[in-house]
């Protein structure tokens, strides 16, 4: 296969081509989804103590799991999810910037609608400092609620990121739909469509440290009701 010329006329890689550098720097985008994933793990990890203390009203060790989720969760999610939006950017800059021509590269983002997405990671991170430095005992009932509710929503975003990288990554697999322009060759699913929060979620689905946490919880506080 020759050299492709996109519609601003510029000299385009061949598939191959895009292939092979994608692969050189398939290291890159690993990472920034293992970013992704581990974000998303500590937010289940807050909502796994959350869904808890709604189902034990009171847990052992609640002092324990407050800290686990004020100190250690809360701020780690709150500048991951702010270094996630920092390096996605980055990558496409100086990886996906190198490989594709101007238009290509403008296509593939656009719909593959990450700059919506890493935006609405932003919102949901942004209120999300105000809570990061507080002590767990300065948070009363309705704050943690609030908070919760941010860290779904935060779930949900990074779903959408998590679904967004997935279309980029096929795409680079397979680069003769960049060239054809064929778009639609993977569904780019909506936010009205919980689709790849299913898919997020299928992720943890054998998560050994999720399981084994959950399996902690339950064990602790089910024998803690027993022996009380």
């Amino acid at each position: 296969m020759g050299m492709v010329k996109n519609t601003n006329d510029e000299q385009s890689l061949t598939a191959q081509e895009i292939k092979e550098k994608y692969l050189e720097n398939q290291n890159k985008f690993e990472l920034l989804r293992s970013e992704v994933i581990g974000c998303a793990r500590q937010v289940k990890i807050w909502l796994a103590i959350s869904h808890a203390k709604e189902k034990f009203k009171t847990l052992k060790y609640e002092s324990v799991f407050g800290w686990i989720q004020v100190h250690s969760t809360l701020r780690s999610i709150t500048v991951d999810g702010l270094k996630i939006t920092q390096d996605t950017n980055n990558y496409l800059k100086s990886v996906l910037g190198e490989i594709l021509a101007s238009t290509q590269y403008k296509n593939l983002i656009k719909n593959s609608r990450l700059p919506t997405r890493v935006n609405d990671l932003n919102k949901i991170i942004e209120p999300l400092k105000t809570w990061r430095n507080k002590r767990y005992a300065h948070l009363n009932n309705e704050e943690v609620a609030i908070v919760t509710c941010n860290l779904q929503e935060l779930f949900f975003a990074l779903a959408g990121l998590d679904h967004s990288l997935n279309y980029i990554s096929h795409f680079l697999l397979n680069p003769r739909h960049i060239i054809n322009g064929e778009w639609d060759s993977y569904k780019t699913l909506d936010a009205k469509d919980n689709g790849f929060v299913c898919y997020l979620e299928s992720y943890f689905e054998d998560d050994p440290t999720l399981q084994e946490f959950n399996a902690m919880l339950k064990e602790i506080n089910e024998g803690w009701l027993v022996s009380a």
